[in-house]
């Protein structure tokens, strides 16, 4: 349910589209830019999606 609530924020805030994957391990969450990993879950903790959204533009900027 985080994965869909970042997509959405993500669309909103930055007209970003994030494509989700369900192929990885229960519990996964990671954000990749261009096969680059730029913030993933911590132990028990997501990352907030403001972090999330900071992450991406450093990257693609």
């Amino acid at each position: 349910m985080h994965a869909a609530r970042v997509a959405d924020y993500l669309k909103s805030e930055a007209g970003i589209e994030a494509e989700k994957d369900s192929g990885g391990q229960v519990g996964e969450f990671t954000v990749w830019v261009d096969g680059k990993c730029v913030i993933k879950k911590k132990f028990l903790r997501f990352p907030e999606k403001e972090r999330i959204l900071a992450a991406i533009q450093r990257e693609s900027s």
